[in-house]
């Protein structure tokens, strides 16, 4: 899941994704250098949510590279 600033919905995103039954459901998300807490509000869910990592990027590479690298992770460690 990649975000950028999102500090007033992360929460409610993840909360959303957690109620999901799947029962191999991996969140990752990957915070494309927020300036609004986005990294540490995600980081806080993550300390009860085994099901979640947290990715972050020291510098903002944009959307799509962003994009490109949580798929890039996540099919990787699936293979």
């Amino acid at each position: 899941m990649p975000v950028y600033n999102e500090a007033a919905f992360i929460a409610e995103s993840l909360s959303s994704l957690q109620k999901q039954t799947y029962p191999n459901l991996r969140i990752v998300v990957f915070d494309n250098a927020s300036t609004d807490g986005t990294e540490t509000i995600a980081k806080e869910i993550a300390q009860s949510e085994s099901r979640l990592d947290v990715v972050s990027r020291p510098k903002n590479v944009g959307a799509a590279k962003t994009a490109f690298c949580c798929i890039g992770k996540v099919y990787n460690k699936h293979k």
